[in-house]
């Protein structure tokens, strides 16, 4: 093992742009798999912060005027378990 490690730090020295050009492409791919996940992890994973999260609605206009405002219920409720049974 320890002469594979120097086998592969030979060819490292031998070819050092696309030695860069590996290690730099590994670090953009770590960093955004880091900020993938944090961004999944406040969004889908944990739970909102205030009580009654699943009580929580949206509502907006369309956008012509004259047609029904659309109402967007949480899972919890368009099962049936909420208020509005």
């Amino acid at each position: 093992m320890l002469d594979d490690l120097k086998h592969s730090l030979r060819a490292l020295r031998r070819t050092p742009m696309s030695s860069l050009a590996a290690i730099c492409i590994l670090a953009v791919a770590i960093g955004a798999s880091a900020a993938v996940f944090s961004v999944v992890d406040k969004v889908i994973i944990r739970p909102l912060p205030f009580e009654d999260a699943d009580r929580v609605v949206v509502i907006w206009p369309r956008a012509r005027a004259g047609i029904r405002r659309r109402l967007v219920r949480s899972r919890i409720s368009r099962s049936g378990t909420g208020a509005n049974r």
